[in-house]
């Protein structure tokens, strides 16, 4: 007795009313099938961009959103930490000219700042907010090891 599993697979060129053995002859009569190996759909990755527009939407939510000031996302520096969240995100922004909205006359640069983790469809923020000024290297380098202390 012949036994044929199929998983989803449709059999082409067999006629319904062919026989088990006629069933048999035709398939020794041609190669035997080759195993298809098992494709596992690709995570998905976080691109630049995106991390750059999420860092952005998650330091909104603080309520910094002035209308005149430029989110300079192309200028944007992602960084891979060694600790979690892998993600370090910096996107420079500049409020327009006569310095920062609030009146403070603290300047006309700042930095949205952000530590990323999770995936593209369920990113998640350990830290995240603004700096006043430009970033020195060896602030970022503290930021891509972790703060003493933190894994």
């Amino acid at each position: 007795m012949l036994a044929l599993a199929t998983t989803g697979c449709a059999v082409q060129g067999v006629n319904p009313s062919t026989s088990p053995s006629a069933l048999v002859s035709q398939q020794s009569a041609s190669e035997a099938p080759v195993a298809q190996p098992l494709v596992t759909p690709p995570v998905a990755e976080f691109t630049p961009e995106l991390l750059a527009s999420l860092c952005v939407e998650q330091a909104k939510t603080r309520g910094d959103d002035e209308a005149d000031e430029v989110i300079r996302l192309d200028e944007a520096r992602i960084e891979r930490r060694v600790v979690d969240p892998p993600w370090l995100v910096i996107v420079p922004v500049t409020w327009p000219e006569g310095g920062d909205p609030h009146g403070l006359n603290l300047g006309t640069e700042w930095l949205m700042m952000c530590t990323i983790g999770g995936t593209p469809e369920e990113p998640y923020f350990e830290s995240w907010g603004g700096q006043l000024g430009p970033v020195t290297e060896e602030e970022v380098q503290v930021y891509i090891h972790g703060m003493p202390g933190e894994d």
